[in-house]
């Protein structure tokens, strides 16, 4: 597990048509119609993704309505196991699987795009959504709205809000600091109010 934001953060993929390298001709005729149903479309970037994540130590899983033969192939062509997989949850089924997650401590990212996705993109710690071919209630419960649709800009999110919280808790530490300087400094009458003033202006 990978700290993120101070607890353990699991993301979730729940559709299908984020990644690549399928030739639906070349899946068994069982498959195929479901597959075609689902929407799979080829995304290159996701694979990679997939790859980036699980490198940093996060535990990636497929949450979807979706029959178990699709979401297991799907899980393979992602890299993942298939005892990562929820297969044919409704939309509160998703939202039990994330709510079971919070409740042992975890901090959970959901990534989605449809109709079905809103809920649990709204129960999630956060709620990542697809933007381009994201409904509008996917899109309005979702706390992040990808406006590309790269799967790649989630790794590169994470990564830039853990960096923009350094900053954060760098600033308060300074913040601190001095305030608590200037405060004992003009208690002791070292320093006049008008320099005290001067000090917080400088935090």
């Amino acid at each position: 597990q990978t700290n993120f934001g101070g607890g353990k953060t699991h993301s979730l993929i729940a559709r299908y048509h984020l990644f690549s390298g399928i030739d639906l001709n070349d899946l068994p005729e069982e498959i195929q119609g479901l597959v075609t149903a689902a929407g799979v479309e080829s995304v290159p970037e996701t694979p990679k993704a997939v790859q980036v994540l699980k490198s940093q130590g996060y535990d990636l899983r497929i949450l979807t309505g979706d029959e178990r033969p699709v979401a297991d192939f799907i899980a393979s062509t992602l890299g993942l196991d298939s005892a990562n997989v929820e297969a044919s949850l409704s939309p509160q089924g998703k939202i039990d699987k994330i709510e079971a997650l919070e409740k042992g401590g975890e901090r959970v990212a959901m990534v989605g795009d449809g109709i079905n996705d809103a809920p649990a993109l709204s129960a999630a710690t956060v709620g990542i959504a697809m933007g381009v071919r994201g409904t509008d209630l996917a899109t309005n419960a979702a706390n992040i709205v990808l406006v590309q649709e790269n799967f790649l800009k989630i790794p590169s999110i994470i990564n830039h809000s853990k960096r923009i919280v350094g900053v954060i808790k760098q600033d308060l530490v300074s913040a601190t600091v001095i305030h608590v300087l200037a405060g004992g400094l003009s208690a002791f009458g070292l320093i006049t109010l008008v320099q005290t003033a001067l000090f917080h202006e400088a935090s």
